[in-house]
């Protein structure tokens, strides 16, 4: 038989290859661990259905708008009321873009929506955001006096009040709304755990670090009648910390198709919070939009009225100077030739008051290029014949520039080289604008030179008139002259007036942000529930595998038949008997049947020697407890129950047992045998069972290494 296995050891082995078979083996494997796949897979359900539950909901809110250039037919060239240019209109829609992501837009914003506390609602497990909660409570606060940032306030309401307690958070601060910027303060002398108490409604709680009240909202006595008002906290935050919420939240993008609809979307928990920023959000951008348009406006309407109080007090003067001559010289009109040069005198003085008009902006063109930062509210409207069209030109262009720079502002850093090449063209601009206005007015000391020397000559021919008649012209040349400047601002200012009034922003709204009972887009809660599903199953399908791969077990026929080609006689399963002695004692188990079977395959295997000696089989394994004691046994028992005389020897001269199983002594046997103490027929016990003898091991001797390797221990 040993010559049988050598040979069948020194076939080749099989391969390491994985086949189909063994990929289905392996799932079959995995769905005979399936209680541990199923508790997977209802442990990652339990998880997202909790995950689900406690997950706010996020949705979109959209506003859609559409950017073009609103022109006020009013400030067309061609109208006589202009006052202003057309801006640029390239790259429209990128700028506005760049408004509403820039952090300056969104700090307006945030001082313009009020959203200076942030407030909380305290749940089961979790807790929420709430917003506007002041339909059944609200709080307020004195912008004038520090308020602190970092800390929560936490309101437990009653019938009558409110317990406040607190919740520390940090970085701790004080800020001033007022001032909108943090203050120094020695947290040192604030007691944070003294104010910790009742309060009623309408009493001030007030420290160096803060100063508010809590008011009544309208539905606060049904909610504490219905018991639904839990504990709710808030906390103040900073305009910046506003604005920094908002520049995460806008997400402007514009169609391709037409490069002037813009959509301006935001996702959040809060529908309405959502709505309201972004609505504030382009409000916002078409009052920055219409003060750019009116900047002007209001520049030539302040500059008019400087003019208008000199001129009105000399019209009022010169019209009393007036009837007060007409009065007590009984004089009502001039003769005809008084009355031409009259006209005429009236005329060169309209000219010099215009041109004195115009030097005087020219004047104030000047002082405003000097004492300003910003340049986009400079206008030269048409005061007089005698405007100079290169510093008309220069005028726009250096507006046009202004704009664009101030825009650049808005949006981007100081150190951007686009806003650094603006910043050289105005100042260009500025400067070339500054020198062509000191030319205008230098050269219009010329013409009001050759405007005095004609007044002086319409003088000398006035001069040869009557007394009464010259006093008479040059009273009313006064009051013609004051009239005409007054009437002529009069409708200068209307005119800037109507141009102020008649601006509407670039920025239209076609779809204002609102609820109009939007979906949620997440979370994916279906999706929770797949990844759920396919985690329970993948994680213990994956430690199972891991498991497997490090296990060296013998655990199937296949993992004994993909490293060797030895054949295999048979397997015995696992025993639940409590004793060794099973196909004795149970002949119809399982066990029973795999060992009858075990016995057949022998009987084939293993050939009976010529001689007619007796055949001798080895049980062994590598290391204890792995089954060889029973197995024996076993083995030996099934052979008995047929015509074969079966003799069970112990070999196991450490830990002698099998014995025990047959009620036998361990007095003698194989060691006293080996040792040469006794006889192979003494040590040899009778069983109750016919044909089955056993050898037991013997006394336990010191050295049974080497009573094995003695001539004794040969084969009988």
């Amino acid at each position: 038989m040993s010559d049988q296995l050598s040979q069948y050891q020194q076939q080749p082995q099989g391969d390491d290859e994985i086949t189909l078979k063994d990929i289905f083996r392996t799932i079959g494997g995995l769905f005979g661990s399936w209680p541990y796949l199923l508790g997977g897979a209802i442990l990652g359900l339990g998880i997202a259905f909790i995950v689900n539950r406690y997950s706010q909901n996020e949705f979109e809110m959209k506003s859609s708008i559409a950017i073009e250039d609103v022109e006020n037919p009013l400030a067309s060239n061609a109208s006589p009321l202009s006052l202003s240019f057309n801006w640029r209109s390239s790259g429209k829609v990128e700028k506005r873009i760049a408004l509403l992501e820039s952090y300056a837009h969104n700090l307006k914003v945030a001082r313009s929506i009020g959203w200076e506390t942030k407030h909380f609602i305290e749940g089961r497990l979790n807790r929420r955001e709430e917003y506007k909660p002041e339909y059944y409570y609200r709080v307020e606060f004195d912008p004038s006096h520090p308020q602190l940032l970092g800390m929560e306030f936490k309101l437990e309401f009653n019938a009558e009040g409110f317990t406040m307690l607190n919740e520390w958070q940090y970085p701790l601060s004080v800020y001033n709304f007022e001032l909108d910027e943090k203050v120094e303060f020695d947290f040192g002398e604030v007691d944070f755990d003294g104010f910790v108490a009742d309060y009623g409604f309408g009493e001030w709680i007030e420290t160096p670090a803060f100063r508010f009240r809590i008011l009544k909202g309208k539905t606060f006595d049904k909610v504490i009648a219905e018991e639904n008002l839990t504990t709710s906290s808030f906390q103040f935050q900073s305009y910046t910390q506003v604005a920094e919420w908002g520049m995460f939240t806008i997400v402007p993008s514009y169609d391709e198709d037409n490069g002037s609809l813009v959509t301006v979307s935001g996702k959040g928990p809060i529908k309405e919070q959502l709505v309201d920023y972004i609505n504030a959000s382009i409000g916002e951008l078409q009052r920055y939009e219409l003060r750019q348009k009116n900047l002007m406006s209001i520049n030539t309407i302040d500059f008019i009225d400087g003019q208008l109080i000199s001129i009105e007090s000399n019209l009022r003067n010169s019209e009393a100077a007036l009837e007060e001559f007409r009065a007590n010289n009984l004089i009502v009109d001039l003769s005809s030739e008084s009355e031409q040069m009259l006209e005429y005198f009236i005329s060169l003085e309209q000219e010099r008051a215009s041109l004195n008009l115009q030097r005087s902006f020219y004047k104030y063109v000047l002082d405003f290029l000097q004492s300003k930062q910003n340049y986009s509210g400079l206008s030269l409207p048409t005061l007089s014949n005698f405007n100079d069209p290169l510093v008309q030109q220069l005028a726009e262009q250096l507006v046009e520039s202004s704009v664009a720079l101030e825009r650049f502002n808005y949006s981007l850093e100081v150190i951007n080289p686009a806003v650094i090449e603006l910043e050289k063209e105005v100042a260009y601009t500025k400067q070339a604008l500054y020198n062509a206005t000191q030319n205008a007015l230098s050269s219009s000391n010329i013409v009001l030179d050759d405007i005095n020397g004609r007044i002086q000559e319409a003088q000398g021919k006035i001069s040869r008139l009557p007394a009464t008649e010259q006093q008479l012209i040059n009273i009313q040349r006064e009051y013609e002259i004051s009239g005409s400047q007054y009437e002529m601002l009069l409708i200068k200012r209307a005119e800037a007036g109507i141009l102020r009034a008649s601006n509407l922003p670039d920025t239209q709204i076609i779809e204002p942000a609102k609820d109009y009972g939007q979906r949620p887009i997440g979370p994916n809660r279906l999706l929770n529930y797949l990844i759920g599903l396919l985690a329970g199953f993948i994680l213990p399908a994956g430690f199972i595998l891991l498991v497997n791969a490090f296990n060296t077990k013998v655990r199937s026929r296949q993992d004994i038949e993909k490293v060797t080609r030895i054949p295999l006689a048979g397997i015995a399963p696992h025993s639940k008997y409590e004793s060794n002695l099973v196909v004795l004692n149970k002949p119809k188990s399982s066990v029973s049947e795999a060992f009858r079977a075990l016995r057949s395959n022998l009987k084939f295997i293993a050939e009976k020697p010529a001689d007619g000696t007796g055949q001798v089989l080895a049980i062994t394994s590598s290391i204890g407890g792995e089954g060889k004691t029973f197995v024996a046994i076993n083995l030996a028992s099934v052979l008995s129950l047929g015509t074969d005389k079966v003799c069970l020897v112990g070999v196991d001269l450490r830990k002698p047992k099998i014995f025990n199983d047959f009620g036998l002594s361990n007095d003698i046997g194989l060691s006293n045998y080996l040792a040469g103490q006794n006889e192979q027929k003494e040590i040899i016990q009778k069983t109750a069972y016919s044909n089955l003898d056993v050898i037991s091991g013997g006394v336990v001797p010191p050295n049974p290494s080497e009573l094995i390797q003695t001539e004794r221990s040969k084969p009988c």
